[in-house]
C-alpha cells in the first residue's frame, strides 16, 4: 500500500469517528428522552422504542468503533 492509500484510509477512519460521533449523540439524546420521562411513561410502547433506539444506537456506536479501530491498525501494518 501506498502513502496515498495510506492518506485515503486514515481520511476513512476520521470519517467513521465523525460517524461514531453523530450516533453517540443521537443515543444520547434518546436516553435523555427516555430518562426524564415519569415512569409510568416509560412504560408505554411509544416511549419505551426511545429506550430501544439508545440501545440499537448503543450497538451501532460500538460496531463503528470496532471497525475504525482494525482499520487503523491495519493502516499501520
Amino acid at each position: 500500500m501506498n502513502k496515498s492509500q495510506r492518506k485515503e484510509l486514515q481520511k476513512a477512519c476520521e470519517l467513521l469517528e465523525q460517524a461514531n460521533e453523530i450516533v453517540a449523540r443521537v443515543k444520547n439524546e434518546e436516553q435523555d428522552k427516555f430518562d426524564n420521562l415519569s415512569e409510568g411513561l416509560q412504560q408505554t410502547a411509544a416511549n419505551a422504542k426511545l429506550e430501544d433506539n439508545a440501545y440499537f444506537l448503543e450497538d451501532i456506536e460500538s460496531n463503528i468503533e470496532e471497525q475504525r479501530s482494525e482499520l487503523e491498525t491495519f493502516i499501520d501494518n
